[in-house]
């Protein structure tokens, strides 16, 4: 069922055809209006743009080794 999402992504099929403005929208917003039944792509995509990038952990390192 995610492949079969994923193509529709690709190709742009409804919900994924929805438009999104630069200045208005942002990521996780536009995914949480992509309503489709299950869920998988859209929860994939939320959950990747939770992540939160950092480098605390390789800062951490670079001080014990000094």
């Amino acid at each position: 069922m995610l492949i079969a999402q994923l193509h529709d992504y690709h190709i742009y099929q409804p919900p994924y055809n929805a438009s999104y403005t630069y200045n208005f929208d942002i990521p996780i917003k536009w995914w949480q209006t992509c309503e489709i039944n299950p869920l998988y792509f859209q929860l994939l995509a939320i959950k990747l743009f939770s992540v939160l990038p950092h480098s605390a952990s390789c800062e951490r390192v670079w001080s014990v080794y000094g």
